[in-house]
């Protein structure tokens, strides 16, 4: 798990609007006799992204990057990923 946890988050990082900083999480939601739910969360800039575009690129890339660690098409109905939004006012505050 903590291997699929680390390739999750790194193909967050790799997004362009996604914040260094907190950086991306993970984080196992339940566990099952057959599964294990994982939600990853990440900030990112909607000045620079639109949120629900954003949020569909980063499911789509987390689940190819876990689909190319285990070898297969994993067949699961992924959790959203919870994307957390710096809203532009809060964004220029913080930029000073």
């Amino acid at each position: 798990m903590p291997q699929a946890h680390a390739i999750g988050v790194q193909a967050l990082s790799g997004l362009r609007c996604v914040l260094p900083s907190p950086p991306p999480t993970a984080f196992v939601k339940s566990l099952s006799e057959s599964t294990v739910d994982i939600e990853f969360n990440a900030w990112i800039d909607q000045r620079e992204a639109n949120f629900f575009r954003m949020r569909s690129e980063a499911i789509r890339v987390v689940k190819a990057a876990l689909d190319g660690l285990f070898g297969l098409a994993l067949g699961l109905a992924l959790i959203p990923i919870a994307t957390r939004v710096i809203a532009p006012a809060i964004a220029r505050a913080t930029d000073r």
